[in-house]
């Protein structure tokens, strides 16, 4: 499929449609403008599964920085019953198994509003499995020890490694890495490799061959 955003110029936000070919008749698949009466919810984010089966996207309420992750089947184009709340700087990653996302989420009492004052501190990383409800997510990473740390991850292409970034403010970063063919199940916490130990640069994963894996970074650019 051929998925692509359309705007008629008059739309608040622009609407997502898929092609089967390119000389098909495409077809609506998200209109993120039906998602609210008065326009204050927003498409934030679109993660498909490698396949291309399912897909997760991110939505927020009036600007806030708070995502809600939904879940979708392509082909049949209707949501899975469950709502993640609680997360926010961080993009959600797909096991290639498709059976479900790692995602970052803050411990947050009562509604989400913008007005808490540690709400970004004490990140923890999640593995949700598709169409099950939040609370049986099984928590895979957190550092009690660093309260103002926070994360990215990205299953690698070959589908065996989750690469693991460590932020302390908004540059320079640490990198781990968890090989998930050690706990196919993901039922605990992941055994992380440590990689780079010091915050002293950034490293963006590009692909891997194998174990060897290749990063852009600016260590050493002058």
């Amino acid at each position: 499929r051929y998925f692509y955003s359309h705007n008629t110029g008059l739309q608040n936000q622009n609407v997502i449609y898929y092609q089967d070919s390119l000389n098909s008749e495409r077809k609506l698949f998200l209109d993120p403008n039906s998602l609210s009466a008065d326009g204050t919810i927003a498409l934030q984010s679109l993660h498909f599964t490698k396949d291309g089966s399912l897909l997760a996207y991110g939505i927020s309420e009036s600007g806030s920085d708070w995502v809600k992750i939904r879940f979708r089947n392509v082909e049949t184009n209707t949501d899975f019953p469950e709502t993640l709340e609680y997360s926010k700087f961080f993009r959600p990653t797909w096991t290639h198994d498709n059976k479900g996302v790692f995602y970052g989420k803050f411990e947050v009492e009562g509604k989400a509003d913008g007005s808490e004052t540690s709400a970004s501190e004490n990140q923890k990383v999640y593995y949700h499995r598709v169409g099950e409800k939040q609370e049986n997510d099984v928590l895979v990473a957190e550092f009690p020890e660093e309260p103002k740390w926070r994360f990215s991850a990205e299953v690698s292409d070959c589908g065996n490694y989750l690469v693991f970034a460590v932020m302390f403010g908004c540059t320079d970063q640490l990198l781990y890495f968890a090989d998930l063919r050690k706990t196919p199940q993901i039922n605990g916490k992941l055994e992380f490799t440590k990689v780079v130990t010091k915050f002293e640069a950034d490293y963006d994963y590009i692909t891997n061959e194998g174990s060897i894996f290749y990063f852009r970074t600016n260590k050493g650019a002058q």
